[in-house]
């Protein structure tokens, strides 16, 4: 006995980084990649419609295309995450985006609607990446470290939008090694192939709960969690289930292990047998494979806070989105073409200069 829990002990005392955090860090760069392959087309198009002589009407349908595939794809993105797990959907899409990126610059010498097809694939398959950080988060972090959790994730996209827009500039002014690293289609193939190498290892890195992580010796190696690490979150997601109520909105587990605890937070568990739980024992029968029963989404569409939210998010997307896809164009008519891509960064760096980039070129000559 004494034997078993020094085995369980002895890693907890060698863990420099809880999973959950290198878990995060791992999201982040998830993210990172994600936001380089959606942002590039924006920069190099500046030089494409140049050298395949695309009008303004023909770039902005190229520049909306990825959008159309990214609205799309929310909600089925989550209960993908739910039915397959996080790991394998954001693995799925983070690859096929970052093919997809690849195919970008042949596409482009075809027709400017090649590459608008292409885009609103590539929107669909990176509009599975936040809700699958969701469903990551619904098993891996406790309450009181989930905004922080999650936050690093949304850092690491911004960083990435950040990196390309400093690289960007300069890969289109380099004519070494056109298709590979540069001219534009640089921009694409950098962040393809970064990003292709990357979802191998999110592949290797991620279990979607702690139970799988803590399943062998070479998971527990591979993820870095500990079965004290496993407890304590476990502990941590049983508590708040308990507190909210397991009875309502389709709760049927409490057990954050089950891999069919449902990306919303409360979700059905791939057990139907609630043992412990506060309630819900009959809604469990009707949640099959974790997936919620429909009458969660009625629930969520008429909350006020909802709305709220989802009001206050688009509006911030739309000025978010304007700002990204609409300044490189506007300041390709404007000198100092190295300081605009310089000034397109500030808003990532400092959330005060987000009106910075429009300040700075009204002064430009």
């Amino acid at each position: 006995m004494e034997l078993s829990v020094a085995r369980e002990v002895t890693p907890a005392r060698r863990q420099l980084v809880p999973a959950r955090w290198r878990l995060s860090i791992v999201c982040s760069f998830a993210g990172f990649f994600g936001y380089t392959q959606r942002y590039g087309l924006a920069l190099a198009i500046v030089r494409m419609q140049a050298q395949l002589g695309w009008d303004r009407s023909t770039q902005g349908g190229v520049l909306a295309a990825f959008f159309l595939g990214y609205m799309v794809a929310q909600l089925p993105a989550g209960y993908a995450a739910v039915r397959f797990g996080p790991r394998r959907t954001i693995f799925a899409g983070l690859l096929v985006s970052s093919m997809i990126n690849l195919l970008l610059p042949a596409a482009a010498t075809h027709s400017p609607w090649s590459v608008a097809a292409l885009r609103v694939v590539q929107g669909l398959a990176q509009g599975i990446l936040f809700p699958g950080f969701a469903a990551v988060w619904s098993h891996w972090a406790p309450p009181m470290e989930r905004s922080q959790l999650d936050g690093m994730p949304r850092a690491g996209a911004f960083c990435g939008a950040m990196a390309c827009n400093a690289l960007g500039g300069l890969q289109c002014e380099s004519a070494v090694s056109p298709w590979l690293f540069g001219g534009w289609q640089g921009v694409f193939s950098l962040w393809g192939v970064a990003g292709a190498l990357y979802a191998c290892a999110w592949w290797h890195l991620v279990a979607d709960t702690p139970a799988e992580a803590c399943a062998s010796a070479a998971a527990m190696r591979r993820t870095g969690c500990t079965h004290a690490e496993r407890a304590l979150i476990k502990e941590a997601l049983s508590e708040t289930l308990l507190d909210g109520g397991g009875g309502g909105g389709g709760s049927s587990s409490t057990d954050p292990d089950s891999s069919g605890v449902n990306a919303g937070g409360g979700g059905a568990g791939g057990s139907s047998s609630s043992s412990g739980g506060g309630g819900g024992g009959g809604a469990a029968t009707g949640a099959a494979a974790g997936v919620p029963p429909c009458s969660i989404y009625a629930t969520i569409a008429r909350s006020p806070a909802v709305w709220a939210i989802t009001l206050a998010h688009t509006m911030n997307d739309a000025a978010l989105y304007m700002l990204d896809d609409g300044l490189p164009p506007c300041a390709a008519h404007l000198p100092l073409h190295a300081a605009c891509c310089l000034l397109h960064t500030m808003p990532r760096l400092l959330p005060g200069c987000r009106h910075a980039p429009h300040a700075c070129l009204c002064l430009l000559p």
